[in-house]
């Protein structure tokens, strides 16, 4: 939040905080697109870890564990998107170093990694976002299923060696 103190006062021990930070490119013709690339978000991690690193209400976590183990709100950093990474598997420990601990496969459309919950035709992981899968439970980064479509969610898992998330989303029934 823009005041930090709101941490504080939701009472709350641990969070899940999207840093993914997307730049708007045109096409020739000017129409926008949003992208959320490699520099931008490894930038957004480092912001967020100093933001962190400055407050007396939250900190970034690294483990699980780290929830109560200092004063304040353990922040477990996520991008809601696999785009940062591109098709640099590599790119994943860097981010890793950097504090990322939840990373989504898709924020509602097709990614390299996977299908997306608003695509006309539901596809789930791909031969990438299979291989991307792996590496994010070799570092420990938990793969985030929301904004995926149901073939992607239900391929993570079946494929995970590690918990997956559905750190948020809505009911099929009512959406």
């Amino acid at each position: 939040p823009d005041d930090m103190a709101d941490i504080a006062r939701a009472r709350v021990g641990g969070m899940i905080c999207d840093v993914s930070e997307i730049r708007e490119i045109r096409d020739a013709n000017g129409t926008p697109r949003y992208l959320r690339d490699y520099e931008t978000n490894a930038g957004a991690l480092d912001r967020a870890a100093a933001r962190l690193a400055g407050s007396p209400y939250a900190f970034l976590a690294r483990k699980g564990s780290d929830i109560g183990s200092q004063p304040g709100c353990a922040t477990f950093l996520q991008f809601q998107s696999s785009e940062p990474v591109g098709t640099d598997l590599s790119r994943m420990a860097v981010f890793h170093e950097k504090g990322l601990r939840v990373l989504q496969f898709t924020h509602h459309n097709n990614t390299l990694f996977a299908g997306g919950a608003l695509e006309r035709v539901q596809t789930g992981l791909t031969d990438l976002g299979r291989e991307g899968l792996a590496e994010m439970n070799r570092l420990r980064i938990v793969p985030d299923v929301s904004h995926g479509s149901e073939p992607t969610m239900l391929e993570a898992a079946r494929r995970s060696a590690t918990p997956i998330a559905l750190s948020h989303g809505a009911c099929k029934a009512i959406v």
